[in-house]
């Protein structure tokens, strides 16, 4: 994982200052769910779906080799609002 967490959302929520991670539920991954769902549905967006973002999204990839697109971010949020409305 990158090691720059310049816009990790840290002043938003706290979760793991020594860095991201993925594959799994823990504080890693939520810091990276956050950063990433702020930044592509802004901040008070990001910060009511971003756990559901990690669960969905953050912990399904694999350790390497992966890419998020906002397209796909928006898409996962998208999804999520037609569920929690149905």
């Amino acid at each position: 994982m990158p090691g720059d967490l310049s816009g990790a959302a840290l002043d938003l929520r706290n979760h793991s200052p020594s860095g991201f991670e993925v594959a799994y539920l823990g504080s890693g991954p939520a810091q990276l769910a956050i950063a990433i769902a702020t930044d592509v549905l802004g901040d008070e967006h990001g910060q009511d779906v971003y756990q559901a973002f990690k669960r969905d999204v953050i912990a399904q990839l694999p350790r390497e080799g992966f890419a998020i697109t906002a397209e796909a971010v928006q898409t996962w949020a998208d999804e999520l609002e037609k569920k929690e409305q149905s």
